[in-house]
């Protein structure tokens, strides 16, 4: 198992964590590690020439927590489960092509 297929899972588990009532910093980090893990999941399909990219790239720009988006909580629900999707996906994926 790669480190990355770990941080994956830690990123999918904090987004679905995001259901839960939190203080405000759970968000703040949240935002740093979803921004950095989907930084390098971008890094390493842009390498590939992967159709992922664009996937990534969308999620990177959403999750910035330098210049932040500000949704209303219900539709942070529904991209909290979307993100987390797609990172649990990507794993699959990545496992049935090796």
């Amino acid at each position: 198992m790669t480190n990355l297929k770990y941080l994956k899972i830690i990123s999918a588990v904090a987004l679905f964590g995001a259901l839960l009532a939190h203080q405000y910093y759970y968000f703040q980090i949240l935002r740093w590690v979803v921004t950095i893990v989907a930084s390098i999941v971008f890094y390493e399909y842009s390498n590939n020439k992967s159709n992922k990219l664009f996937i990534f790239l969308v999620i990177v720009i959403i999750f910035n927590p330098i210049i932040q988006f500000h949704f209303s909580k219900s539709l942070w629900y529904i991209i909290d489960i979307i993100v987390a999707i797609v990172f649990l996906n990507d794993i699959k994926n990545s496992e049935l092509n090796t």
